[in-house]
C-alpha cells in the first residue's frame, strides 16, 4: 500500500490519498509546523477530492459510490476548515455507503481513520477508539500503513492522560520508527514523538527509559535549529460539546 520510505512516517493533517482499484498509497505532506495549520488547503484539498472519487470509480453501486463520494468531499472540506463536528457528520454518512459501493479494505481503512480522528477532536472517545482500531485491523489485514493508526491511538490515549494505553503503542512506533529510520525524514517531527514518549514514560515511573529519548529529542532540536516539523498533529478533545 504504501511507499517504502521513511517520508511518510508521521501522520498529518494534510492527507492526499491516493486510491485505485489495484493499489493503494498514501502520502502525508505537511510543511506547516505542528500547530494545527492546515493550509497547504486547496491543493491537497483537491487532490484528495480526486483521489477518492477514483478510489470509488470500481465500486459496486454506483449510486452508493456518488454519494460515499459526496459525503466525503464534505468532510475533507469541513476538516480542513477545522469543523471537526461536520467532517464526523459526513464521514459517518460515506462510511456505509462506501461499504455497500464495494469499497476495498484499504479505501474503508482511510475513512475508518479519518473517522476516528474527527471523533476524537469532538470528544466522542468510544467512537473514536472503536473507529482508529478498525482502520489499523484493515490495514493490519492488507499490508497497509500500520503505523498511521497506531500513531494516532497513541496520540489520542496520551491526550486523554491514558498513560498505560498510549505506552503499548508508542513503544510498537519506537521500534518501526527505528528499523524506518524516520528521523532523517522529519527530524522534528520525530523529535515531537520522542518528547510524548519520554512523558509518557516518565507519568509510567519509568525515568530511566525516559532520559535518553529526551536527550535524543534536544539534539535534533539543536541539529536542526531552524527547520520546522512536516507534520501536524490531531487536536484531540479541542472541540468537545458544551455540557
Amino acid at each position: 500500500m504504501v511507499s517504502g520510505t521513511a517520508e511518510i512516517w508521521l501522520q498529518t493533517s494534510h492527507t492526499t490519498d491516493y486510491l485505485t482499484a489495484g493499489s493503494y498509497e498514501i502520502s502525508h505532506h505537511a510543511p506547516s509546523p505542528a500547530t494545527h495549520a492546515r493550509h497547504q488547503g486547496e491543493e491537497d484539498l483537491k487532490a484528495m477530492v480526486v483521489a477518492l472519487t477514483c478510489a470509488l470509480a470500481g465500486c459496486a453501486n454506483p449510486v452508493n459510490r456518488s454519494t460515499a463520494v459526496r459525503y466525503s468531499e464534505a468532510a475533507w472540506t469541513a476538516r480542513d476548515a477545522g469543523d471537526w463536528r461536520r467532517a464526523q457528520s459526513n464521514l459517518a454518512k460515506a462510511i456505509p455507503n462506501a461499504q455497500v459501493g464495494g469499497a476495498t479494505p484499504r479505501q474503508m481503512s482511510v475513512l475508518y481513520y479519518e473517522y476516528g480522528r474527527a471523533s476524537g477532536v469532538i470528544c466522542d472517545w468510544e467512537a473514536a477508539e472503536q473507529s482508529l482500531k478498525r482502520a489499523l485491523e484493515l490495514d493490519q489485514g492488507s499490508n497497509g500503513p500500520v503505523h498511521l493508526a497506531q500513531m494516532e491511538l497513541g496520540r489520542m490515549y496520551f491526550d486523554r492522560k491514558d498513560y498505560a494505553s498510549a505506552e503499548h503503542y508508542f513503544t510498537s512506533l519506537y521500534q518501526l520508527f527505528e528499523r524506518m529510520d524516520a528521523q532523517t525524514a522529519d527530524p522534528l517531527g520525530y523529535a515531537v514523538f520522542l518528547d510524548e514518549y519520554a512523558v509518557t514514560l516518565e507519568a509510567l515511573s519509568r525515568p530511566a527509559e525516559a532520559s535518553p529519548l529526551k536527550a535524543r529529542a534536544d539534539e535534533l532540536r539543536r541539529t536542526f535549529p531552524t527547520g520546522q516539523a512536516r507534520t501536524d498533529r490531531t487536536p484531540y478533545g479541542t472541540q468537545c460539546a458544551a455540557s
